[in-house]
């Protein structure tokens, strides 16, 4: 009656289906990532391990089984077993097992697959009935010698118990360390208790059972379904046929492939990975799938910290080296010449593209180790070819004739607060200032404090040396007022000269008689009102002086109505001659404080005063009178607006001044008087050179 249950029992479960033991679970693959990702340079290293969900780890994986949530490039994927493993054996030595056999099977694990590290606990089913020997070894002779100790027993067992004391004792384990459980008999007391190792079922523990026998078959589908049951794999080593003994037992066959699988869930896989994610968030989270061969995924996060780096800042623009142009405005200096762009090229080692927070230039000048405030720009934009530039601002730089060597440092701060620097040496020339007019010296006594008298010898020695000073200071003013004198009776001589040959020039012409008045010219009035738009025009301009023309113009007089009166060929002069040998801007008339001043503003062809060309960009004094020529090509006379000259026979300027009326009493004479510097025609005897300066 016993053997016919054990058969019908026999035959249920080899029509159960193969999948019986899988359906118990509802558990899926799963990762779990070992210690922190590692990130050097955005190059991202991820250790985990990974289950299916029987909970047996892959051999191998391949990088295109690897799916990220952010993009990557150089992707690599490498494994090794080097977990420790929590092993839970459960050996039945129930009376009729075949002994022998389970030592070989337990020395065969040990010798090929045992690591150091692992945790491996033993439950024997032996000396006392239903209840398990526990047994914890630490090292491999431990084992070995436990294993040799094994003897039989004269009990039967159900194994029932001691499954649920392993199962406990395992989910207490790290579940960052596999765990696994291997079941070792030769047959089951009760065949009931095939569904036993269920209780395993989607732990992630499986539940591996090796049948060692000898002569009995109907063993073997009980223990595949007890396998199948616990979610595990299944070997059967009949009479010893997956051991090898020499030299020592050695797994092979099948229950190599057992084994060989328990060893992988050792293995760790290493994710290497260039992260190409432009995302600046200073932690990121990151999904992780993989694909198994079986069409199973599994996912997990893991987080990490990108490696930003600083920004590299290179000066493209050429080394600096500006020169500071001085000249005369007025009685001030100006300068041509304030500032000069540096640019620059900022890269990011990293390979996160952003923008600049500020970008700062700090000039220093070499000798003196002086800076002036930085120049900072804030979120500055960069140009078509994603190069930064910053004005180097060189306006304190103001002593002529010197040269200055500059350190200039640009530092740029990105937008997370990142920063770089770049140095180059600029060299910074302010040149010389032009010889600017003065007036000739005159000397000037300055008097000297003679300190109180402290002794008689003191006292002595202090008027000496005041008398001293006093005699020096005489004889150097004495020199200078005869020189002064000298000049100014040779100068004399010379005026007296030209005056005698003008006036005898003009005795040889005949002299044309001009009316004498005692007022200017006054229009008559009459009983008709004068319009108020001609008076509001007459008040509106006011006549300053007036050029006379003696020949080259077809203009008998041109008007001076601003103090700054400009001649030249450009429309946007006061007076326009459109003659080719005249310059855009020929020279300016000013008059400043009732006296007239010329400015040749270097004029192609020249400005000349009394025949004499003046200097480019001078201010030169000129008396009422005076004879301009705007090239030699048109000369004109200079009046005040109070003087009215007969515009009629103007073209010979040697009686001319016959013709000249003054609008004050009519005992004034008109006198022609020179400048000094300024010179008649008949002066003329050199040119004038970029040093020459009036006094």
């Amino acid at each position: 009656m016993r053997n016919c249950c054990r058969l019908l029992i026999l035959i249920a479960l080899f029509l159960l289906p193969a999948s019986l033991g899988m359906a118990q679970s509802n558990a899926a693959a799963q990762i779990v990532v070992q210690g922190k990702p590692a990130v050097t340079n955005q190059q991202v290293e991820v250790r985990f391990s990974l289950n299916d969900q029987q909970g047996f780890s892959p051999a191998e994986l391949p990088p295109t089984s690897i799916k990220l949530s952010e993009p990557s490039t150089n992707l690599k994927l490498t494994t090794n077993a080097e977990l420790s493993m929590t092993l839970a054996i459960i050996v039945n030595l129930s009376n009729g097992s075949d002994i022998d056999l389970i030592k070989d099977t337990l020395h065969a694990y040990f010798n090929g697959y045992y690591q150091p590290k692992d945790k491996v606990t033993f439950y024997i089913l032996g000396p006392v009935a239903n209840t398990a020997a526990i047994t914890t070894v630490s090292d491999k002779d431990t084992a070995t010698a436990f294993i040799d100790g094994l003897t039989h027993s004269p009990n039967v067992y159900s194994i029932t118990p001691t499954l649920k004391a392993a199962l406990t004792a395992l989910q207490t384990a790290d579940p960052a360390a596999p765990r696994q459980a291997l079941y070792l008999g030769s047959f089951l007391n009760d065949p009931q208790e095939v569904n036993a190792s269920s209780i395993f079922a989607g732990q992630h523990i499986p539940f591996n059972v090796v049948l060692v026998q000898r002569y009995r078959p109907q063993s073997v589908a009980e223990h595949r379904s007890l396998a199948a049951y616990g979610g595990g794999l299944f070997a059967n080593n009949e009479a010893g046929s997956g051991v090898s003994l020499s030299p020592t037992p050695t797994a092979i066959n099948t229950l190599k492939v057992l084994f060989d699988t328990l060893a992988n869930s050792r293995n760790v896989f290493t994710l290497d990975y260039q992260s190409a994610n432009q995302n600046l968030d200073k932690d990121r989270t990151i999904n992780l799938t993989v694909t198994l061969t079986d069409g199973q995924q599994a996912a997990q996060s893991f987080s990490y910290q990108p490696a930003f780096q600083a920004p590299i800042v290179k000066i493209i623009s050429p080394a600096p080296a500006p020169v500071r142009m001085p000249s005369y405005s007025g009685d001030r200096v100006v300068f041509d010449t304030a500032e000069q762009f540096i640019t620059v090229a900022v890269t990011f080692p990293d390979g996160m593209k952003r923008g600049l927070k500020s970008l700062q230039l700090v000039a220093t000048d070499s000798t003196t180790g002086r800076s002036r405030a930085p120049r900072e720009i804030k979120s500055p934009p960069p140009d078509g070819s994603g190069n930064y530039s910053i004005p180097w601002t060189f306006d304190d730089f103001t002593t002529p004739g010197t040269v200055a060597t500059v350190d200039l440092t640009i530092t740029a701060v990105d937008v997370l607060d990142l920063s770089g620097s770049a140095k180059q040496q600029a060299r910074l020339t302010v040149a010389a200032l032009p010889p600017a007019p003065t007036l000739e010296p005159t000397a000037t006594l300055v008097p000297t404090d003679v300190p109180a008298n402290t002794s008689s010898f003191a006292s002595s020695s202090v008027a000496n040396n005041l008398m001293f000073s006093v005699l020096a200071a005489f004889v150097l003013a004495l020199i200078v007022a005869v020189i002064f004198l000298i000049l100014l009776l040779a100068r004399s001589s010379r005026r007296q000269a030209n005056y005698a040959h003008m006036a005898e020039i003009a005795a040889q012409q005949p002299v044309i008689t001009a009316p004498v008045v005692s007022t200017a010219p006054v229009v008559a009035t009459t009983s008709s009102p004068v319009p108020q738009g001609e008076a509001g025009a007459e008040e509106e301009v006011k006549l300053l002086g007036r050029l006379v023309t003696i020949s080259g113009l077809d203009v008998n007089e041109v008007r001076i109505t601003t103090p700054e009166f400009t001649i030249g060929r450009d429309p946007a002069c006061q007076y326009v001659i459109d003659q080719p040998f005249i310059s855009p801007r020929h020279c300016m008339i000013m008059l400043r404080k009732n006296t007239f001043f010329i400015r040749d503003l270097g004029a192609k062809n020249g400005t000349f005063v009394n025949g004499e060309r003046l200097p480019k960009n001078r201010d030169i004094p000129v008396p009422i009178g005076s004879e301009i020529n705007i090239t030699m090509n048109i000369s004109m006379e200079l009046w005040d607006a109070k003087t009215v000259v007969k515009l009629t026979d103007r073209r010979t300027n040697a009686t001319h001044h016959s013709t000249i009326i003054k609008t004050v009493q009519a005992s004034d004479e008109l006198v022609l008087k020179s400048v000094f510097g300024i010179k008649f025609a008949g002066e003329d005897e050199s040119g004038v050179d970029d040093d020459y300066s009036p006094i």
